[in-house]
């Protein structure tokens, strides 16, 4: 089965990684870790790049079907979200769709836990965390630290399900707030 999709992107270099990344199903994830690489090695005042350059990207072109979402992908653009600053909570909504379990989830939980997001954008991050943390088998000290700096920036968080379930399941694990 062959699908097209119609490329509107302003970055004519982002465009050419997209098109042709995503002429191949296992592709994605090859873009994913492109885009990555191309948001870290921007240089100076990165405001904005993620609204002008990735969200064009991942709203108009990114394949949208679970198929073409793997791990390595769904990975690769969490870890381009958590490199973001301000934009961090528009960035979170645009990736939601995209990701899908894996079992690389304690470097993400590092990372999250390593950047400011907890803290300055803590709903944002515990949305991300919420997905972050459900293929999860075992809990770890990332995963609950970051889930105390999301309750303490905002304590009102703390009386929603999202919390609400990741505080259950580091209960299980001996991890209490």
């Amino acid at each position: 089965m062959k699908k097209s999709y119609k490329i509107e992107v302003d970055c004519a270099n982002c465009a050419n990684l997209m098109e042709e990344a995503a002429k191949k199903t296992e592709g994605v994830a090859d873009a994913a870790q492109a885009l990555n690489e191309y948001y870290h090695s921007i240089k100076g005042n990165k405001t904005n790049e993620w609204s002008v350059h990735f969200l064009p990207l991942l709203s108009k072109v990114w394949p949208a079907n679970i198929p073409t979402t793997s791990a390595a992908s769904s990975n690769a653009l969490i870890k381009l979200v958590i490199s973001t600053g301000s934009e961090f909570p528009e960035a979170v909504d645009a990736i939601e769709r995209f990701i899908v379990p894996s079992d690389d989830q304690d470097i993400l939980q590092f990372l999250l836990n390593d950047s400011p997001h907890c803290q300055r954008h803590p709903a944002a991050a515990l949305k991300l965390l919420s997905h972050i943390y459900k293929n999860t088998k075992y809990s770890s000290q990332y995963l609950h630290e970051c889930h105390k700096t999301i309750g303490d920036a905002d304590p009102t968080l703390k009386r929603t399900p999202a919390f609400k379930a990741i505080a259950d399941f580091l209960r299980r694990f001996g991890l209490n707030q």
